[in-house]
């Protein structure tokens, strides 16, 4: 409906200029009236409204810049040229404004079919040129969103190539550790690293998860972090409900709880907390971690894990911000535009 209006305005805006040319210059000498000129000319630009549909579905049937299409062209172009002038004759005939009532329709039809055929053969190639024009502008331009697409795509796949070695390393060098000192929890945190890895291969492939699937993917690498931290970890997890169906990039959390783990709580000898909270905040997700360790320490140089994640987030139109709490711990928030996953999150409604 939209295209209908618009093709109907445009006419009118050409109608009212070939209109005021009439009036300013006149006719054999005589002046014309606005009402006689728009009268005689609106309707002959309303046709081709009505007819440029039917050229542009033309143009896409018999592209100009496929071999073999110009004769069709020719054929289409004549006899819309006639038939336009034809539909012409029958609107202005007997009408009011025209004064060409005491002409037989049959006369003022073959006049007019004389007059108008070559403009109108002119105004067919216009439609017809512009049409090409606007498809080819418009497959210039669905063809750069798909590069530019596949481009960030390829920057998103490079960083989480470079992610998921980094995470993998530090698990088995964790492992490593725990062998030697407590050999039955190294047993179980084999295992849980067997989920883990499970897990993130499932989802391999995937930009974005919904929120719930990438909590419980934190919530298998926690496991693997108490058994090396049984009395020095504490995580708590705080969610709003709304916010579970939400898509977020795949493997996003993790990389930053383990930043918090490895410089706010491996780092020292007590006890420290973490803190994972998810809200929705005016059309964004904002996604926090916050650690009570030492903070940045004036270090304020990413990780492997962390600058990662920064890169990531940029890619897709978020933010990341590291905020130092003065030696009390650092925190990391995440915005991102908030839109809701089309994967059904299977465990949300059990969170």
């Amino acid at each position: 409906m939209k295209g209908w209006a618009l093709g109907f305005a445009v006419a009118t805006v050409i109608g009212v200029i070939f209109a005021a040319q009439w009036v300013l210059t006149g006719a054999r000498g005589e002046p014309v009236a606005w009402t006689y000129a728009l009268a005689w000319v609106l309707p002959e630009w309303w046709l081709w409204a009505g007819l440029a549909p039917l050229v542009f579905a033309l143009g896409r049937r018999w592209p100009i810049t496929r071999a073999g299409s110009i004769p069709a062209h020719l054929v289409a172009a004549a006899v819309l040229a006639v038939a336009h002038a034809l539909a012409f004759a029958l609107v202005t005939w007997r009408l009011p404004w025209a004064a060409i009532s005491y002409l037989p329709l049959d006369r003022l039809m073959s006049n007019l079919v004389i007059k108008k055929s070559l403009g109108n053969l002119v105004v067919y190639a216009g439609l017809l040129g512009g049409y090409a024009l606007y498809r080819r502008l418009r497959e210039r331009d669905l063809h750069a969103a798909r590069l530019e697409g596949q481009l960030a795509r390829a920057q998103l796949q490079a960083l989480r190539m470079q992610l998921h070695p980094h995470f993998l390393f530090n698990a088995l060098n964790a492992l490593s550790e725990l062998i030697h000192r407590d050999p039955c929890a190294a047993d179980r945190m084999v295992s849980r690293l067997g989920d883990l890895l499970r897990s993130t291969l499932e989802s391999d492939g995937q930009e974005e998860v919904p929120l719930a699937r990438e909590l419980d993917v934190l919530e298998r690498y926690l496991d693997v972090e108490r058994l090396r931290f049984p009395d020095r970890l504490s995580v708590h997890v705080d969610v709003a409900p709304d916010c579970l169906r939400a898509a977020v990039p795949n493997f996003i959390l993790q990389p930053l709880v383990e930043n918090a783990v490895r410089h706010g709580i491996a780092a020292r000898p007590g006890a420290g907390r973490i803190e994972v909270r998810a809200a929705r905040e005016d059309g964004w997700l904002r996604l926090v971690v916050r650690d009570d360790g030492p903070g940045l320490r004036g270090d304020p140089s990413p990780g492997v894990g962390l600058g990662s994640s920064i890169a990531r987030v940029e890619q897709l139109a978020g933010r990341l911000e590291l905020r130092d709490l003065d030696g009390r711990g650092l925190e990391v928030g995440l915005m991102l535009p908030f839109k809701e996953s089309h994967e059904q999150a299977a465990d949300a409604d059990r969170r």
